[in-house]
């Protein structure tokens, strides 16, 4: 089993919840300060630099799912996927941009909505 963080369009109420609904759903959790989210338009983008919090959602998924969830996410060659630490100090997954998109509009509250 593993740990993922969402951020985007998977989170609940939003275009792809329904794909994590054969996970479970862990709660609502925030990253430590060390990454930046930016604006794609239609879906947000997590960088690993930066000094912001990003809020998101925590589901416990298995192989199956996991894979499932590189497809969408185009792991490895759109996003891709490593470990990011929680405020909890907890690593879990989570899906990244390459830093060529830092000059995408930055979302500061580190809420994609």
């Amino acid at each position: 089993m593993h740990k993922l963080f969402v951020y985007g369009t998977l989170k609940k109420q939003h275009s792809r919840s329904h794909i994590l609904s054969a996970g479970e759903y862990l709660g609502e959790v925030k990253t430590l300060p060390k990454y930046t989210m930016v604006d794609l338009g239609s879906f947000p983008g997590l960088l690993e630099i930066g000094d912001n919090v990003v809020y998101g959602e925590l589901y416990q998924v298995d192989n199956e799912l996991l894979g499932i969830c590189d497809e969408i996410e185009g792991h490895p060659n759109f996003y891709f996927r490593k470990s990011i630490s929680l405020s909890n100090k907890i690593d879990v997954w989570a899906y990244f941009l390459d830093e060529k998109y830092i000059d995408y509009k930055i979302i500061k509250n580190g809420v994609w909505t």
